[in-house]
């Protein structure tokens, strides 16, 4: 017994065990079968993970295009409504006739002269003569003088207030130049 080497030994092994050693190699085999399973599986689990990110992002991506063009959209329509708004109001405007136009044309031509008459009434008045060149500022003047004091009694609020200040400073010019004049 003691002499044997292990070619002699390994015969001598039952057939139960021969199964045994079967077994255990188709228990490795298994083994490396289920290993490999398990990376297979991990892999389609791995890419179905990567697939779903994906999906994720583009959809994210999708929603955030959507609220931008929503937002581009409520934009587009607030300014649709203020032209509306704004060709409502022209169009509901009293129109103005003819005779208006006319009337604020001659009017504007009566303030515009209104400087050349104070101005030759003045040099009528001191026995001066009438020169535009020498007489300019007091024309200007006085011309202002009549505008600010209609848009005085025209306009309303703070338009109203700056009327009377430019009115009262033009006056306040007039009677300067007419001293200095004459």
């Amino acid at each position: 017994m003691f002499g044997r080497s292990e070619d002699i030994f390994e015969e001598e092994k039952t057939k139960d065990e021969k199964l045994t050693r079967e077994e255990k190699k188709q228990e490795r085999l298994q083994q490396k079968e289920l290993k490999r399973q398990e990376k297979e599986d991990l892999k389609q689990q791995k890419a179905a993970f990567e697939e779903e990110m994906r999906n994720r992002e583009e959809e994210r991506k999708r929603q955030a295009k959507l609220e931008k063009e929503d937002a581009k959209n409520a934009r587009l329509a607030a300014k649709a409504a203020k032209k509306i708004e704004k060709v409502e109001k022209r169009a509901n405007r009293p129109k103005k006739s003819a005779l208006s136009v006319i009337l604020a044309i001659v009017l504007t031509v009566l303030f515009f002269a209104s400087g050349f008459g104070v101005t030759a009434a003045a040099c009528v008045i001191n026995t001066v003569t009438f020169s535009i060149l020498l007489m300019w500022p007091l024309v200007v003047s006085v011309d202002v003088f009549f505008f600010s004091s209609a848009g005085f009694f025209v306009g309303t609020g703070k338009k109203e207030t700056i009327s009377a200040a430019v009115s009262f400073v033009s006056l306040a010019i007039s009677i300067v130049l007419i001293a200095k004049i004459f």
